[in-house]
């Protein structure tokens, strides 16, 4: 059963729309009667001890750098405390700026992270990697990546699930981005569309084999068999309008393609942890999508995961 979020924490930074993510986090926060922490994490290379060799002037430049964050921030929250929303403000010294913001989400609680889609050029991102990238990897929550200047109704949300767990994801994940989904939608009058793609069988593979195929795996059980995993899953859905697409395909294409088909406002979507070599030679679903979309994008992790990104005392990030 999904719960709305009593904390969400906008991680504000210099490569993202500050205004658009207030704005979004904002809206929510007021139809959810949620608490909003406006956080940046501030750091500038330049305010090292190279430039400050003495310890008390880099505290110094450090501490008035963050206080005129803050002072920025102070300027955006006055609007969202005049329309009754209890804001809570904060900036820190940290770096790298995903790792911060995810430190500062888990100082403050948040039950969700909204921020902002990097504004770098693409294949920047895609050779060098970007903090969007990290956040969902690594975000203790759900993440609200933000694209859209607004949510109108009715909203047109996409849950996209993986049934039959060809990703890895776990049957319960589906079932959370079901509820999430079905619940945004009832708060904003819209519409539901649950996707999901799947890989049809590679005929040429077994175009040589004498034996046929068992009939479980031919292409028109395969569709059938992925149609009723969806049906089975929509089957929970009460009192929300909604429509089902399963196509055949890859995800990070078919997903993108029906989003802009039917105008989609918001994709909600589940990502789950990777080890090192298989984030570099596979990657998320989530990652390879995220560019192609032109919509909201909302990153649901499985119950229990564990952010790698630590807490750590203020002595070890005077250091950074």
């Amino acid at each position: 059963m999904f719960r709305p979020p009593n904390r969400l924490l906008a991680g504000l930074g210099p490569a993202h729309d500050g205004d658009l993510v207030v704005d979004r986090a904002g809206d929510i926060a007021r139809r959810f009667d949620a608490e909003l922490v406006l956080f940046e994490s501030v750091y500038n290379q330049y305010v090292s001890r190279h430039y400050f060799p003495q310890v008390s002037a880099l505290e110094h430049a450090r501490s008035a750098l963050v206080r005129s964050h803050v002072d920025r921030i102070e300027r955006k929250a006055e609007a969202l405390e005049r329309a009754g929303i209890k804001v809570t403000i904060d900036a820190a010294w940290d770096a790298p700026w995903d790792e911060g913001v995810i430190r500062g989400a888990l100082r403050h609680q948040a039950d969700w992270i909204v921020a902002g889609v990097s504004s770098h050029p693409v294949h920047r991102r895609r050779l060098f990697g970007n903090s969007d990238w990290q956040l969902i990897r690594h975000a203790p929550c759900p993440l609200l990546l933000v694209r859209r200047a607004s949510w109108e109704a009715p909203l047109r949300v996409i849950a996209a699930v993986d049934p039959l767990h060809s990703h890895g994801k776990p049957e319960y994940l589906d079932n959370r981005i079901i509820d999430i989904s079905a619940c945004l939608c009832k708060w904003h009058d819209g519409r539901l569309y649950v996707f999901h793609a799947f890989q049809p069988i590679v005929s040429d593979i077994c175009a040589d084999d004498p034996e046929p195929a068992p009939i479980e795996y031919t292409e028109a059980n395969l569709e059938g068999a992925h149609n009723a995993a969806v049906e089975a899953l929509v089957d929970r859905l009460a009192e929300v309008d909604y429509g089902v697409r399963v196509a055949e395909g890859d995800t990070e294409e078919k997903l993108p393609e029906f989003a802009t088909e039917i105008s989609a406002d918001l994709v909600v979507m589940g990502a789950v942890a990777r080890n090192a070599v298989q984030r570099i030679f596979i990657g998320s679903t989530a990652e390879k999508v995220l560019d192609r979309l032109d919509c909201d994008i909302l990153i649901v992790k499985p119950a229990g995961f564990e952010s790698p990104v630590k807490l750590v005392e203020e002595a070890l990030l005077a250091a950074v």
